[in-house]
């Protein structure tokens, strides 16, 4: 009998103090967690919508976009209107690179590649984004932001990246030793004067005496 007094006790207690902030009794409270429960699914509906109706059609949501390496194991990555950027350079350049950059420009170099090829990034970023400001670089990717993929330049490419300097084509990703050397040997057999090209002639003139 005593527990059932304390447990009677205890419940009105408990009714007096839900009476005083509100609180609803038994039935209201599973009411009102049956509404909350469906608040709660509609709450996911409408998310799940927004999502769905966010995700990229086949054109892709924006007008460019910067390739991140990590697309490459993603399906169905929607290519944007004006075609992918390649990653942004962000390493600083040495002097070294500066210098060996300045020198390329001056044969005027072009660096043919394309934004998703790992070889291509690593080379500008052994460069880096002050010295690639000297470099010429040409998009080869048909999906690439402002791609030349149609021209016969790039059609002709074996591989990326592709070095051309002073009309002549290096293929690969090369050293800052192998642009030296390659630098060192034209510049030290290069008329003064001589114009742009002169090496791509050299050469094809070597070439066609050997044959």
């Amino acid at each position: 009998a005593l527990i059932d007094d304390e447990g009677r006790r205890r419940r009105v207690v408990v009714a007096r103090a839900r009476a005083r902030d509100g609180t609803p009794p038994a039935e209201g409270r599973k009411s009102e967690g049956r509404r909350r429960r469906r608040r709660r699914r509609l709450g996911w509906a409408s998310l799940l919508a927004a999502v769905a109706s966010a995700s990229p059609g086949p054109s892709g949501s924006a007008r460019a976009r910067q390739w991140d390496p990590e697309y490459a194991f993603e399906e169905n990555v929607a290519t944007p209107e004006e075609g992918w950027e390649p990653p942004e350079v962000l390493a600083s350049s040495s002097d070294r690179a500066k210098k060996i950059a300045y020198r390329l420009s001056k044969l005027g170099t072009v660096m043919y590649g394309a934004y998703w090829c790992p070889h291509c990034n690593s080379q500008k970023s052994m460069f880096g984004k002050e010295a690639m400001k000297n470099i010429k670089y040409i998009e080869c990717a048909s999906d690439g932001k402002d791609t030349l993929s149609k021209t016969a330049a790039c059609k002709a490419l074996a591989g990326y990246p592709t070095w051309e300097i002073d009309g002549a084509q290096f293929p690969g990703e090369r050293t800052f030793e192998e642009f030296e050397t390659i630098l060192d040997t034209i510049e030290g057999t290069r008329p003064q004067g001589a114009s742009l090209g002169w090496t791509k002639r050299y050469l094809e003139e070597l070439s066609g005496s050997k044959g």
